[in-house]
């Protein structure tokens, strides 16, 4: 039974996704940074209890991803939608997500026994867009955040994105050009 923490948390975060967006949308933003906190706590602690006490299951493996990029796409869609974020931000996010999922497709397809295996800089460059939308909902509740902070780790997510963005289209991109026939 304990084993299934991990499980019982991811889905408990994919569960959290639907009232941070009507929180979000309702400018009820207090709300919505606690949910968020409260995801980010799920996410490491379902991540160390499974590599801590050996809990990892197919389920976790596929449904962790899941929930995470399901969170940091609905928030994202969400604070673009009431222009707490430019719309090119929004975009640059979503469509690094959409060729990573396309490539992993591609290369599920293309390349027998292709691994799907996230690489530092995309774990680094999706802490940093948390830590972003965090800073935004902070600030969005009335704490003071100076725009220096936000425009600094802005800055930061766009090389670490497009750094990440590069690292993918070489690995798996140049497998899967070798393999189109």
């Amino acid at each position: 039974m304990l084993s299934n923490i991990p499980n019982i948390l991811t889905v408990l975060r994919l569960l959290s996704v639907y009232p941070l967006i009507i929180f979000i949308l309702e400018e009820q933003f207090f709300l919505a940074l606690g949910i968020f906190f409260l995801a980010g706590i799920s996410d490491f602690l379902d991540g160390f209890l499974a590599r801590k006490f050996s809990w990892q299951s197919r389920f976790g493996q596929i449904a962790d991803p899941v929930a995470d990029k399901t969170l940091v796409v609905a928030t994202i869609i969400s604070l673009g939608s009431i222009d707490l974020i430019e719309n090119w931000f929004m975009f640059m996010v979503l469509g690094r997500d959409l060729l990573i999922i396309v490539g992993v497709v591609l290369a599920n397809y293309l390349i027998s026994d292709y691994q799907v295996a996230p690489n530092y800089l995309g774990k680094l460059n999706t802490t940093i867009l948390l830590l972003l939308v965090g800073i935004i909902l902070i600030d969005a509740v009335g704490f003071l955040v100076t725009d220096v902070a936000i425009y600094w780790i802005s800055i930061l997510f766009i090389f670490t994105n497009t750094l990440s963005l590069i690292v993918y289209f070489i690995d798996p991109g140049i497998k899967i050009l070798r393999n189109i026939k």
